[in-house]
C-alpha cells in the first residue's frame, strides 16, 4: 500500500474528515492543535470540539502534521519515528 500524499494547507479536509481522522488517532482535536499558530489566529484550545475542528478546517494552519492515514490506522509524524507503526512490512 503506498500513501497518498494530501496537501491539506491547500485542500483542507472536510469536518468529517477531520473528524474521522481523530477517530483514528484516537485523538482530539486539541491534541493536533498547533497552539503557537492557533494563538496568533486568535484561536482558543478551550472551546467545544466541533467549533473547534470548524476553526481547523477553516485555518488548517493550525492542524499539527504530518498526518499518515493506512487503512484504518493513523499516526501524527512527530516524531517521524510514529509513522512506522502503522505501515504494513515496516
Amino acid at each position: 500500500m503506498r500513501p497518498t500524499i494530501v496537501e491539506y494547507l491547500k485542500e483542507p479536509p472536510s469536518a468529517l474528515e477531520l473528524k474521522q481522522i481523530l477517530g483514528k488517532l484516537n485523538l482530539t482535536a486539541r491534541d493536533i492543535l498547533r497552539t503557537k499558530e492557533a494563538k496568533e489566529l486568535g484561536i482558543e484550545p478551550e472551546v467545544a470540539e466541533d467549533k473547534l475542528i470548524a476553526a481547523m478546517v477553516n485555518n488548517p494552519l493550525v492542524i499539527e502534521r504530518p498526518i499518515v492515514v493506512a487503512g484504518d490506522k493513523a499516526a501524527v509524524g512527530r516524531p517521524p519515528e510514529k509513522i512506522l507503526d502503522i505501515l504494513p512490512g515496516a
